[in-house]
């Protein structure tokens, strides 16, 4: 554990227009207790993004050949012995007939008339021959392609700095950058002087309370249970709620047995709950409006968010791992108020309260996370019109933040942070001319403090102002039950 300080005074004598010279300029000034990490958001640059290589795979296709086998039928000669009777040369019959006819040539080639010789003649005949036809076929094959891509619009990449460890850390900080205004009040006269010496007092406003933490921690609970489901409070109320559906059935179906018989004025009243009291029994009581509205606010809305909530839970504890990291964060803006009637004020005024928490998760309690083993929430439920007492004061939502402190098993850190922001600058209520300012005028201060711990720190609530409790629903809600008393 350190503690530090620094002063950076960068503030210079100048001259105003009609007086001077003032001390005017930046000034920035820090003091903390702990490990002083680097303060503010890391700078941000122009970044492009580098070249990418990307691959994809294109279709090609090539031809390959193969050997299809025919065959054909091909007119080929051939001689072919034949036996011929000789017959003179000279003879004319001989000549056209052994037209086609191969005669031996030798000294035998004259032989006697009536002897018969062989002899050869030419013909034709089709003879099956065998050949091979070349084809080509397409066969696809994926080739890869590679390609350079660029993004066509850049981004704002902070640089990479090294992750700190968690550690306990508060400081108080302010920025002031002041500047010199010149100007003229008619029959008065021209004045310079400091901005930061006619500056009106203000009153800042947070309304940041105890309240929001609860919410802060019922945000917790949410993320780390799944909802908001409550398994306690929903067997508790089981009685009222299974009266109700069971009220509503016989409602229904007494209505539409008398719309079966024709009866359509008693099936009106049946399901509008509107029966005269001579003819209803004394424990069924006459239904109006206003108990209607109760019934959906309180009795059929809340049993569809627990059978969700119930599923959500379920669902939730059997996906996520018992050891888990959760944050979660809450804002909150506040406003500022001028006093007098006529000064100096900044323009803009930006006022912030912010929260986290980070829990480390080592072992979580189902059975008390599901507000099976919480009797005090349990016990608040079943207090007759206790929501009526939330309005006005979150005991519910103290009690669940205790029953989730006693669920969880881990560590705990708890960060808040308050900053002021204001610039410009301008008069109010008084006459004033030829307003010029020397120099910018800004101012931004604040406190941040991050606390260790193995459990959380549930704080007390408190009574919440009028302007939030006065909301259309309550309010419905209100006249809806003073109908309900009077009666």
């Amino acid at each position: 554990m350190t503690t530090g300080s620094y002063n950076r005074n960068f503030r210079v004598s100048t001259p105003g227009k009609y007086s001077g010279p003032y001390v005017v300029g930046l000034l920035q000034t820090k003091s903390w207790t702990g490990d002083n990490y680097p303060s503010g958001k890391p700078l941000r640059t122009n970044v492009k993004l580098p070249l990418q290589t990307l691959y994809r795979y294109k279709t090609v296709y090539d031809l390959v050949p193969y050997r299809v086998e025919r065959f054909r039928y091909v007119k080929t000669p051939r001689w072919v012995p034949v036996t011929v009777r000789n017959r003179p040369a000279n003879s004319v019959d001989s000549r056209r007939s052994d037209r086609n006819v191969f005669r031996p040539s030798g000294r035998d080639s004259t032989l006697s008339p009536r002897l018969s010789q062989p002899r050869l003649r030419l013909t034709y005949v089709w003879v099956k021959e065998r050949y091979w036809v070349t084809k080509f076929r397409k066969q696809a094959r994926l080739v890869p392609v590679a390609y350079t891509q660029r993004p066509s619009r850049s981004y704002f990449r902070p640089p990479k700095r090294g992750r700190s460890v968690d550690h306990a850390y508060s400081c108080n900080y302010q920025t002031s950058v002041t500047g010199i205004v010149n100007y003229t009040i008619p029959g008065v006269g021209n004045f310079s002087n400091p901005t930061n010496g006619v500056v009106s007092s203000f009153v800042v406003s947070t309304d940041w309370t105890s309240n929001d933490d609860l919410n802060l921690i019922g945000k917790l609970r949410e993320r780390v249970a799944g909802s908001d489901f409550n398994a306690g409070v929903v067997l508790a109320e089981g009685h009222k709620t299974l009266a109700m559906i069971a009220e509503n059935a016989t409602r229904i179906y007494k209505g539409i047995n008398a719309l079966k018989h024709g009866n359509l004025s008693a099936a009106t009243a049946h399901l509008a709950g509107h029966i005269p009291k001579a003819k209803r029994p004394k424990s069924q009581k006459s239904t109006t409006a206003q108990s209607r509205w109760l019934e959906l606010q309180y009795g059929w809305l809340p049993l569809l968010q627990d059978v969700e909530g119930g599923a959500q839970f379920l669902a939730h504890q059997l996906s996520v791992p018992i050891q888990q990291t959760v944050r979660v964060t809450r804002e909150k803006k506040g406003s500022v108020t001028w006093s007098g009637s006529a000064g100096w004020r900044y323009d803009k005024s930006e006022i912030l309260s912010r929260s986290s928490i980070k829990a480390t998760i080592a072992e979580k309690n189902i059975a008390q996370l599901s507000g099976l083993t919480d009797p005090a929430s349990v016990a608040w439920e079943l207090v007759p019109y206790s929501f009526v007492v939330d309005w006005f004061v979150p005991i519910g939502a103290y009690l669940s933040a205790r029953g989730l402190s006693q669920a969880l098993t881990g560590t705990f850190v708890t960060s808040k942070t308050y900053r002021e922001r204001h610039s410009g600058f301008t008069p109010y209520g008084q006459n004033i001319s030829g307003l010029t300012t020397q120099g910018s005028v800004y101012l931004e201060q604040g406190t941040m403090s991050r606390t260790l711990s193995s459990s959380l720190a549930i704080p007390l609530p408190s009574m919440k102002p009028l302007s939030k409790v006065a909301s259309w629903k309550h309010c419905a809600n209100a006249i809806a039950l003073l109908t309900s008393f009077k009666r």
